[in-house]
């Protein structure tokens, strides 16, 4: 990635961030390194010590080593887990927040946040059941006129399977990936879905068949579009009012807006807001616990990907505001 699409005057006002950042970062990597050295100390007296046992005739003190082996092991990993998380949670609290003022002085940054169980259910996109449910990274407030909040999303089914061993446990993913939530300026008399359109696309005019199949609130309606038909399923509980929400500038705004998020896109106008799930496979707005503070690569990325998701109100045009709410 190139670190000119991060304006400059950007990476000149944050330097003595990432400076001071790269500073904790060491003393952090240092402290684990001690800890480490002291561990891996103890495990090779454990293991030296259980070789002379062993021809010695240790007995039960070979139980006493693994156990003391094991603790040393258990005590290294916990120390570079916690360090690492003490550090993502500073970078994020001061680079996110600094990153975020570039877009709009109106937006604040929360790790431990995120759209909530009953707000993912509540909108209507996922049929499945949602039995384990994480959210975290919410970024919220103002972009221009538009009020948006989103965050990351990871929601699971439990399946369960009977084998001769006996009950067997999995759990599949429903959704992952960033679910956004914005003022839409309108409120909706019914709901409008556009879900991503798995069957049409694999099996064409005979895709339509199954559509109707599925249990979705509302009814399938066709839309004139036929790209978008090709790659959307709309179902609404008021047909008028949802050709009247997706225009046909719209409707070419959500191709390209799933076009540049490579994965699938699906909307719900309701109430008076529309929620996107924009899926995505990998966790987003990371920083590397052995990348330097200073990597300018990284801040990039970071702020690539927090841009993607604020520049949906730019991309669908939400601050124009074509409709009043009643």
């Amino acid at each position: 990635m190139n670190d000119s699409m991060l304006p400059p005057n950007v990476r000149e006002n944050l330097s003595h961030i990432r400076k001071d950042l790269e500073s904790y970062r060491r003393g952090l990597k240092s402290k684990t390194s001690k800890v480490w050295m002291f561990c891996g100390a103890i495990l090779l007296a454990c293991l030296l010590v259980f070789l002379v046992g062993v021809q010695g005739g240790l007995g039960g003190g070979i139980f006493i080593l693994l156990l003391l082996g094991v603790a040393s092991l258990v005590i290294g990993i916990i120390t570079s887990v916690s360090a690492s998380k003490e550090y993502k949670t500073r970078y994020k609290h001061e680079i996110h927040t600094a990153l975020l003022r570039l877009f709009s002085d109106d937006l604040s940054y929360l790790e431990i946040g995120g759209i909530s169980e009953a707000e993912f259910k509540d909108s209507g996109l996922f049929n499945g059941s949602v039995d384990r449910f994480d959210s975290e990274d919410l970024i919220e407030g103002h972009v221009g006129k538009t009020k948006i909040r989103f965050s990351e999303v990871h929601a699971e089914e439990k399946h369960t399977t009977q084998t001769k061993n006996g009950t067997q446990t999995s759990y599949v993913t429903l959704f992952k990936g960033v679910f956004f939530v914005a003022d839409f300026n309108k409120h909706f008399h019914g709901r409008t879905l556009v879900k991503t359109d798995i069957a049409e696309r694999l099996l064409g005019s005979f895709g339509r068949v199954f559509q109707k199949a599925i249990f979705t609130p509302g009814q399938l309606i066709q839309m004139e579009n036929p790209v978008f038909e090709k790659e959307f399923a709309v179902y609404a509980t008021d047909p008028v009012e949802a050709r009247y929400i997706l225009t046909p500038v719209l409707m070419e705004k959500i191709l390209e807006l799933q076009n540049r998020n490579e994965k699938s896109v699906q909307l719900s106008f309701y109430n008076s807001s529309v929620i996107i799930a924009l899926e995505r496979r990998k966790n987003l707005f990371e920083p590397d616990f052995s990348t330097p503070a200073t990597d300018l690569t990284q801040m990039t990325r970071i702020y690539e990907e927090i841009g993607f998701f604020i520049n949906i109100v730019r991309d669908l045009d939400l601050n124009t505001r074509i409709w009043s709410k009643e």
